[in-house]
């Protein structure tokens, strides 16, 4: 969840450690290197786990804030702020439908760009006496290595 707020005149966000876990471990795009040392700092190892995934990190330099601005996958706490649970349930419904629609346009176009094992066998056939050569090969010229 990250939380847009007005501090003392200048724009600040705060963003839980459970999201800036994904953002290092999911995310494709940039991520500036002030998010990394807010959360990080100089440390060799920082576990984020069940004792500390739901505290905020505020963040306060403008392009850090543009950045979680842009980032649509962390939830907005506006946003959702208001919502009863019967829109939340509603909301949730329309993000595993946008989910599923995703998933399945990525799974078709993986099919699209590789060719199925069936399509590949028609083109590279398998040759068993080529394997058995080459491995018969291999091994008597170990053997005649060590013999000699």
């Amino acid at each position: 969840m990250k939380i847009f707020h007005e501090e003392n005149g200048r724009q600040v966000v705060y963003v839980q450690l459970n999201d800036i876990a994904y953002l290092t471990q999911y995310f494709d795009a940039p991520v500036p290197v002030s998010i990394y040392q807010k959360v990080y700092g100089n440390q060799d190892i920082f576990i984020i786990d069940n004792t500390n995934r739901w505290n905020f990190v505020q963040f306060d330099e403008e392009h850090e804030i543009e950045f979680f601005e842009e980032v649509t996958y962390i939830p907005d706490f506006e946003k959702y702020n208001c919502f009863t649970a019967a829109a939340l349930e509603q909301e949730h419904s329309r993000v595993v439908k946008e989910f599923e629609h995703v998933r399945e346009e990525y799974a078709q176009k993986q099919k699209e760009k590789h060719p199925s094992e069936q399509e590949l066998r028609k083109v590279f056939k398998p040759q068993p006496r080529v394997f058995w050569v080459g491995v018969f090969f291999f091994w008597g010229c170990m053997l005649f290595k060590y013999a000699v």
